[in-house]
């Protein structure tokens, strides 16, 4: 995940920021800055923060559908039902998670009770630096082959590969 942050977001810092430094704004490639501080930042914290496990154990003699032994939750010496807690068992991780959402391969943890916010803010920056690099990368490169009417954008995009490795990384 971190990878498909960066290339894009390097392509963009590379070609597409002197142009806006220059013609546009100081302000759009500090909040790009910001927010890929962010993204990175909230991806870590939503992996490595522990998302809600709770103790549990099997009940002897039961099974659920599917041949899966039933949990129960253990707190304070009492057993209680999964239900209670909103807490499911987790396949991926072999760890019964309090109010489980779903595990997410691209953080690498499964999202509960603990780490929900920081995967939310994590999927908020991503999404709004995504937006950022794509709109400042199609308005640059339209702004850019004003200057070339005969060839117009397409023409533009062959002659500066960097906008359009900027896109494509999109």
């Amino acid at each position: 995940s971190f990878v498909l942050i960066l290339i894009p977001y390097g392509l963009w810092t590379v070609f597409i920021t002197p142009h806006l430094w220059e013609h546009v704004s100081i302000a759009l490639p500090i909040v790009g800055v910001v927010l890929f501080i962010c993204s990175v930042v909230y991806l870590y914290s939503a992996r490595c923060i522990e998302p809600g496990i709770l103790p549990c154990e099997d009940v002897e003699g039961q099974t659920t559908v599917g041949g899966y032994a039933k949990k129960v939750v253990v707190l304070a010496g009492q057993t209680h039902e999964l239900e209670r807690y909103r807490a499911k068992f987790v396949r991926e991780t072999g760890n019964v998670v309090e109010r489980f959402d779903h595990f997410c391969p691209w953080v690498g943890n499964a999202v509960g009770v603990r780490n929900y916010r920081h995967f939310v803010m994590f999927l908020t920056a991503t999404n709004l630096l995504s937006l950022l690099v794509l709109v400042t990368t199609v308005l640059a490169a339209m702004s850019r082959a004003a200057e070339f009417p005969i060839e117009g954008f397409g023409g533009y995009m062959e002659k500066n590969t960097g906008h359009a490795l900027v896109m494509v990384g999109l």
